[in-house]
């Protein structure tokens, strides 16, 4: 059912009116001192209500609906104004409050159907498409952070090997320096070990010298002694 089509005599009655206005005969015959122009006007009022209806009918059930609301709206609101009393103007008035708003005229489950299913069927797709851009977004974003944490992972093994190639160079500069201070221990031990025999050489040596040089005194004594003039002995007859 289409609420939006006006009865036909609401029509009859506005051509009615129109033709009193205009001064004419409301007689089929038409007959009168202004007949003529009361016809052209009322079959061009005719026109416009058929030219009404077709626009309400060519209009969609939803727009049509929408229109209803407002008129609904507009004379509920007029009706408020025209209740309240200015309290100055009449000072013996009270003015009464104003009625909560409220659906003027009851809609159709069926149009109130069709509306949120055109509600979803225009706003729903875009939903779904977003929440699958933002799931897209999730999904790349944790890759991302997984990503991030291997390459934290990796950057710290870098530096531990880093921290470790330079403990080992260290390393391998001070076994160099005890390799290096071994071999001069060890020509120190050479040398000492040397100077030592040649030491115990001089000591023999200078021995050897000591000994021959009492032995040349202690034969130069006896050639002294052998040299010394022996006394004469007396021979007894």
């Amino acid at each position: 059912m289409d609420e939006s089509k006006p009865s036909p005599p609401a029509s009859t009655a506005c051509d009615e009116a129109c033709l009193k206005d205009t001064g004419g005969d409301t007689s089929p015959s038409g007959k009168g001192p202004n007949g003529e122009s009361a016809k052209r006007s009322s079959t061009n009022q005719s026109n416009e209500t058929m030219t009404t209806k077709d626009s309400g009918k060519n209009k969609p059930r939803e727009d049509v609906v929408g229109e209803l609301c407002k008129d609904g709206i507009t004379e509920a609101e007029d009706k408020n104004s025209e209740e309240t009393v200015h309290p100055l103007n009449e000072p013996g008035k009270v003015t009464k409050p104003a009625a909560p708003e409220q659906d003027v005229l009851p809609v159709d489950d069926s149009i109130i159907e069709k509306l949120t299913m055109g509600f979803l069927q225009t706003f729903l797709p875009q939903a779904e498409y977003s929440n699958a851009v933002l799931d897209e977004l999730m999904r790349n974003q944790r890759v991302l952070i997984e990503t991030l944490e291997q390459e934290n992972a990796k950057f710290k093994e870098n530096k531990m090997m880093s921290e470790l190639s330079e403990l080992m160079t260290e390393a391998k500069k001070y076994h160099s320096k005890l390799v290096h201070l071994r071999k001069e221990m060890m020509s120190l031990h050479d040398k000492s070990t040397k100077l030592k025999k040649r030491a115990v050489k001089l000591q023999h040596h200078k021995m050897k010298l000591n000994l021959q040089k009492e032995q040349q005194r202690e034969r130069e004594m006896e050639q002294e002694k052998h040299l010394i003039a022996k006394p004469a002995t007396k021979k007894t007859p």
